[in-house]
């Protein structure tokens, strides 16, 4: 079961062949430099684990289960967070969080970085269950987001018995004992 960084890519290299031949990305270690990334970061102000994730990781037309790591531009990941963030930005997004991912049609949104906010807290805005708004913490940084999004991939995958209790489980474990709720409730929108 997933239950860090290096599980959830280690996961994604063994499955890559069977997920590449219906032309799917997987989660990867970049192989080379993304161009353009330290002027983004300094644009938006986006949060340090979201940038270090963003320069070691290829999110580029990747999904983990609904989680649409670059739903911007599926192929560059710059050009996404500027439309994400830029003349396309949902209104309804408070103006201190940065789309970065997408569930559907629900943002994934980081904190802007800044001294009170330097870990990037991972947000899950739900824009269609009301006409207000949910938001809720999902995450403390994007690294743990992505943990707990591949452990779920994993579990659906797998056909996992009751997928929400491992994933909120996970998310104890993780440190994360406030958003373990959301998870499940997201377990059960993925299932």
């Amino acid at each position: 079961m997933v239950e860090n960084i290096n599980d959830a890519l280690e996961l994604y290299a063994e499955r890559e062949a069977k997920f590449s031949s219906f032309g799917a990305a997987v989660l990867k270690r970049r192989d080379r430099f993304l161009d353009g990334l330290d002027d983004v970061v300094n644009l938006l102000g986006l949060p340090e684990s979201y940038a270090r994730c963003a320069r070691e990781i290829r999110m580029e037309g990747v999904a983990l289960g609904y989680f649409d790591l670059c739903p911007g531009d599926t192929q560059d990941l710059c050009r996404s967070l500027l439309r994400l963030n830029g003349d396309g930005r949902n209104p309804v997004l408070p103006v201190n969080l940065l789309s970065v991912a997408a569930f559907d049609a629900d943002i994934v949104a980081v904190t802007k970085g800044s001294p009170h906010h330097a870990t990037g807290t991972v947000y899950f805005v739900d824009v269609t269950t009301s006409s207000k708004p949910q938001i809720s913490a999902i995450a403390d940084n994007f690294v743990d987001f992505l943990v707990l999004a591949g452990a779920l991939d994993q579990a659906v995958l797998e056909d996992y018995d009751e997928p929400e209790t491992m994933v909120g489980a996970l998310a104890l474990r993780l440190g994360c004992e406030g958003y373990a709720e959301k998870w499940k409730l997201i377990a059960r929108m993925a299932v």
